[in-house]
């Protein structure tokens, strides 16, 4: 844990504090970014998966086929065993169900559709049978994407107008004290100039009366960020959104 005197108070300057306040909004840009190649990598490949089955539909071989092993899952999924035979080599192949796939029986008698430069790839003609590989991948992308893109945003919105509102109009030096009311974290903060501000934390923890597990029960030395929406802490260095409750006075 750093403390006071340390390497910290090298970042605990108007520069310190900018730079910081900057790299927190390019965290929600980066965020953004990689949601955003997710969820367009995600649409990009169903599109290819989907146009490649329907393509195996059109225009792969077609051979009469016979269902050994019938297994549906309570959500509708599940799969099949079919067993065919291509080039007079017999094969039994696992084909995966989808929710619109009709009720077999052991022995119903299935086509089963093959690429013939991969005899492999296979499907019937109610069975995409996508590789689970494949939907693996997608459905991580679409959940991480979309986990990721409020998160993003939340981020960026929050630090942008900070930071541009710090680099503008530079930090106050003074010295704060924390409240709780009604569960809200409220900072006290009394300006070198003798002015005050009441702040509403947002991202600062306290634990046993310690700010950020590592922080105080009387006043921190801080620097007040524009008109008072973000505050750096000479100790940690720790950096915290806020929103102005009563303006300076």
């Amino acid at each position: 844990m750093l403390r006071r005197g340390s390497a910290a108070r090298l970042t605990f300057t108007p520069e310190g504090g900018t730079a910081r306040v900057r790299a927190l909004r390019r965290t929600g840009l980066v965020l953004l970014l990689v949601a955003g190649i997710l969820l367009i990598g995600f649409f990009l490949a169903l599109e290819l998966v989907t146009s490649g089955e329907e393509q195996l539909f059109r225009e792969g071989a077609r051979t009469p086929g016979v269902v050994t092993e019938y297994n549906r899952s309570a959500r509708g999924g599940g799969t099949m065993d079919v067993r065919f035979a291509i080039d007079e080599t017999e094969r039994v192949r696992t084909v995966r169900l989808n929710t619109s796939s009709p009720p077999y029986q052991v022995g119903q008698q299935v086509t089963v559709i093959y690429d013939r430069s991969d005899p492999e790839r296979i499907r019937t003609d109610a069975e995409q049978n996508e590789p689970f590989g494949e939907v693996t991948l997608l459905i991580l992308a679409l959940v991480t994407g979309v986990m990721l893109l409020p998160a993003g945003l939340a981020v960026w919105l929050r630090w942008g107008g900070r930071y541009s509102e710090a680099r503008d109009l530079g930090w106050r030096h003074g010295q704060a004290s924390i409240r709780l009311k009604g569960g809200r974290r409220i900072l006290d903060v009394r300006l070198d100039n003798g002015r005050t501000l009441c702040l509403r934390a947002f991202s600062l923890r306290v634990r046993g009366g310690r700010f950020n597990g590592a922080w105080y029960s009387g006043e921190a030395e801080v620097l007040v960020g524009g008109e008072g929406r973000v505050v750096l802490f000479g100790d940690g260095p720790f950096v915290t959104a806020t929103q102005v409750i009563d303006p300076v006075r």
